[in-house]
């Protein structure tokens, strides 16, 4: 079984040296994030904040300028994916949020509070 301070000392080490990018999607992505995608496929870079025993949440503001989507047509983001590169590459997570309605054209911002909780089987 891995301990507490075992999982946190590898949260750690995880935010210290590996990029991490976010994509919007318009229904649930499924676990390798490649479903319900929005039309605008841009990810945007995130910054990790220090850990917090099991969790680390974002620290910037994530912008998506000029969305791209279908004019007359706005779109509805309901989930994050989290990826290991800003194309292509490994998707870490996906987490749904609160609807956001975002029109073709538009400026569409995320505030910092992106939270990553570590799940763990312990013994302590």
């Amino acid at each position: 079984m891995l301990t507490s301070a075992f999982c946190t000392l590898a949260l750690r080490q995880f935010v210290a040296t590996q990029d991490c990018w976010a994509q919007l999607h318009i229904s649930d992505p499924g676990e390798d994030g490649l479903n319900g995608g929005a039309i605008d496929v841009r990810r945007n870079k995130i910054a990790w904040g220090p850990v917090q025993g099991l969790a680390v949440s974002s620290t910037n503001t994530l912008t998506w300028d000029n969305f791209q989507g279908i004019p007359s047509f706005p779109q509805e983001m309901k989930f994050v994916t989290l990826w290991n590169a800003p194309t292509g590459g490994i998707c870490w997570a996906t987490t749904p949020i609160v609807p956001i309605r975002v029109p073709h054209g538009a400026v569409l911002e995320i505030p910092p509070g992106i939270t990553l909780h570590l799940a763990t089987l312990t013994d302590d």
